[in-house]
């Protein structure tokens, strides 16, 4: 695998990057797509509903609806982990009402997308009944798509044969379940089929820089299929679970899930977000409870901001 990583800063003006160059990486900025697992999930479902007019599918395994902690810690390890006392309705209601002051998109944007929704068969982590909440909002929206089980997994990321076995809940918390969720999460957002992936990904791994301040890691990562400097390719952004960051599991993540290989044939580029920990987040969850401010399930939210902006660093690209 090419495992040539690059660093690059954030240009602080247009005039900085050149618009004629033979290589440069070439995005279609409004095709974007969006999954994760856990706290990544949640954090996906967030940036979803802040950007629905930018994004049209999204993956989540083993979370919840939109907001679900509604800035409360205890909520979030409470109802949003064990799925007691959680009432749909009520995050609906919160959703039509930061949409119609503008802190999220509309929810009119959210009519027939794309929605893949994962619980593993094992996962005695979050309920099932969490999940089946995050379709019960959707379906709220008219989001089309379904809810996917029958997999004995435990909680963390199904793969075809990478990580530890399928019943087995460890760092870098893949599991080798016969079943690609990479695969499944890139057909049911994407909006199109798949064709054969590459035996073995030739694209490019690129350091994106991070914004300070928002909780995340200095640099995320890019992969960028060779096709990509050539056409157009749509985005697809995962967000890795707690304790799945670089920080925690190196390149497992990145370079096991399963998404480089789909992307190299199917014109797509993954990006990567990472969070860091914290003495407020020490197992490097993504904010989906309100550590980095009261605003952070809108779009004015500082990871929100943050992950958006990694898009548009992709075209600043060589």
């Amino acid at each position: 695998m090419n495992r040539r990583f690059l660093l690059v800063l954030t240009l602080l003006s247009a005039g900085c990057a050149s618009s004629t160059a033979v290589d440069e990486v070439r995005v279609l900025r409004d095709n974007l797509s969006v999954s994760g697992i856990s706290s990544g999930g949640y954090a996906a479902g967030l940036v979803h509903l802040a950007h629905a007019n930018r994004i049209d599918g999204v993956g989540i395994i083993a979370a919840g609806p939109w907001n679900c902690a509604l800035g409360k810690l205890g909520r979030a390890l409470g109802p949003c982990i064990k799925g007691d006392g959680l009432d749909v309705a009520d995050l609906v209601a919160a959703a039509r009402d930061a949409a119609a002051a503008g802190d999220i998109a509309p929810v009119e944007q959210l009519a027939g997308d794309r929605v893949w929704l994962f619980h593993g068969e094992r996962d005695t982590t979050v309920a099932p009944e969490i999940v089946q909440a995050a379709m019960d909002f959707y379906n709220a929206f008219s989001a089309g798509g379904g809810y996917t089980g029958g997999v004995p997994a435990t909680h963390g990321f199904p793969t075809f044969d990478t990580g530890a076995a399928c019943s087995e809940f460890r760092e870098p918390f893949l599991q080798a379940c016969r079943y690609d969720a990479a695969e499944q999460i890139l057909i049911n957002t994407v909006g199109r089929p798949m064709v054969t992936p590459a035996q073995t990904p030739a694209g490019d791994f690129v350091e994106l820089e991070q914004a300070a301040g928002a909780g995340l890691a200095e640099t995320g990562i890019a992969y960028i299929p060779p096709i990509c400097r050539e056409r157009a390719c749509a985005v697809h952004i995962t967000f890795h679970g707690c304790r799945q960051g670089r920080e925690f599991i190196g390149d497992a993540f990145i370079e096991g899930a399963g998404f480089n290989r789909w992307a190299d044939t199917n014109e797509l580029i993954i990006v990567y977000p990472q969070v860091a920990s914290s003495p407020l987040n020490p197992l490097g969850c993504w904010d989906w409870w309100g550590y980095t401010g009261p605003d952070y399930a809108t779009r004015n939210g500082k990871q929100i901001q943050a992950v958006m902006a990694l898009v548009d660093q992709l075209e600043t690209l060589p």
